[in-house]
């Protein structure tokens, strides 16, 4: 019962925060005003060694917090997807977010989406970057620090926009 209750309100509070909503606000933090992005080591959900964020410091990252039980995150993955084969100037990582790694790696299968994938089981990874609900992308510059943050799923539209503000830096 104590493990079901944390459960519950996360569920609660993904449905509220950003499950259900799509809706692109990219605001760019400016340059001087910007946070360090939190440290971030997780689990390779395809079974290979972990995955730190800060390997990828000195490219733009996009990083993308996702479950296989969220419509919204369904909806956006193709055209992540397709962003991440079409931007190879760009790090794009997703992180399946409280989902069991054989849903995750299930849902994954034929949709393309070949780019790293991180696990956070016990989902302790999004509120560290300020998240609230899924799916939520962050944007991260060059020298590992946080340029925006999106709440709500993303489209093509979306993301070509997401590669202009990665790109500015």
């Amino acid at each position: 019962m104590r493990r079901l209750v944390p459960l519950l309100l996360a569920i609660a509070v993904l449905a509220v925060a950003g499950c259900s909503e799509s809706g692109l606000k990219v605001t760019p933090t400016p340059e001087g005003d910007r946070k360090a992005a939190p440290d971030l080591t997780l689990p390779d959900l395809r079974g290979g060694a972990d995955i730190s964020l800060a390997a990828y410091r000195g490219k733009p990252v996009l990083l993308n917090f996702w479950a296989s039980w969220c419509g919204p995150c369904v909806e956006e993955t193709p055209a992540l997807a397709r962003f991440a084969k079409a931007n190879a100037d760009v790090t794009v990582l997703g992180v399946a977010y409280m989902d069991r790694p054989e849903d995750s790696r299930g849902f994954l299968e034929g949709k393309g989406a070949e780019y790293p994938q991180m696990v956070d089981r016990r989902g302790r990874e999004l509120g560290k970057f300020g998240g609230l609900g899924l799916p939520t992308t962050v944007l991260i510059d060059p020298r590992g620090r946080i340029i925006s943050m999106v709440q709500g799923g993303v489209d093509d539209d979306d993301l070509t926009g997401i590669a202009k503000t990665l790109r500015a830096g």
